[in-house]
């Protein structure tokens, strides 16, 4: 896989993190979708940063060492990494747990 297909592979699965997000948080994205002065003003907008910052970590391809490139991948030009990432990313079942330990937030 190389650096665009892996570029497109995160870009689609950003779909799927916003979806698991509204079900797992349903308040995540309040702020985002409502035309409603006073639900903007009590919607609290803390999901929906740490939703960014997740959107922002895996679009830096910015995980854990267990879904960074190996040596060889790196001399080959491989981002299988973020195929092995995405597919765990869409097996398991504990959405929240996943994504705290294996995608790097930055401050």
């Amino acid at each position: 896989m190389n650096y665009k297909e892996a570029n497109k592979l995160i870009n689609a699965s950003i779909a799927l993190v916003a979806e698991r997000f509204e079900e797992v948080f349903p308040d995540a994205f309040v702020k985002v979708k409502t035309l409603k002065p006073e639900e903007y003003e009590n919607a609290n907008p803390c999901m929906y940063s740490w939703y960014m910052a997740v959107v922002r970590g895996m679009c830096e391809f910015s995980f854990s060492p267990m879904y960074g490139q190996t040596e060889e991948e790196h001399l080959d030009n491989d981002w299988s990494c973020v195929d092995r990432f995405v597919a765990d990313l869409q097996e398991t079942d504990d959405f929240p747990k996943f994504l705290i330990e294996h995608v790097k937030i930055k401050p």
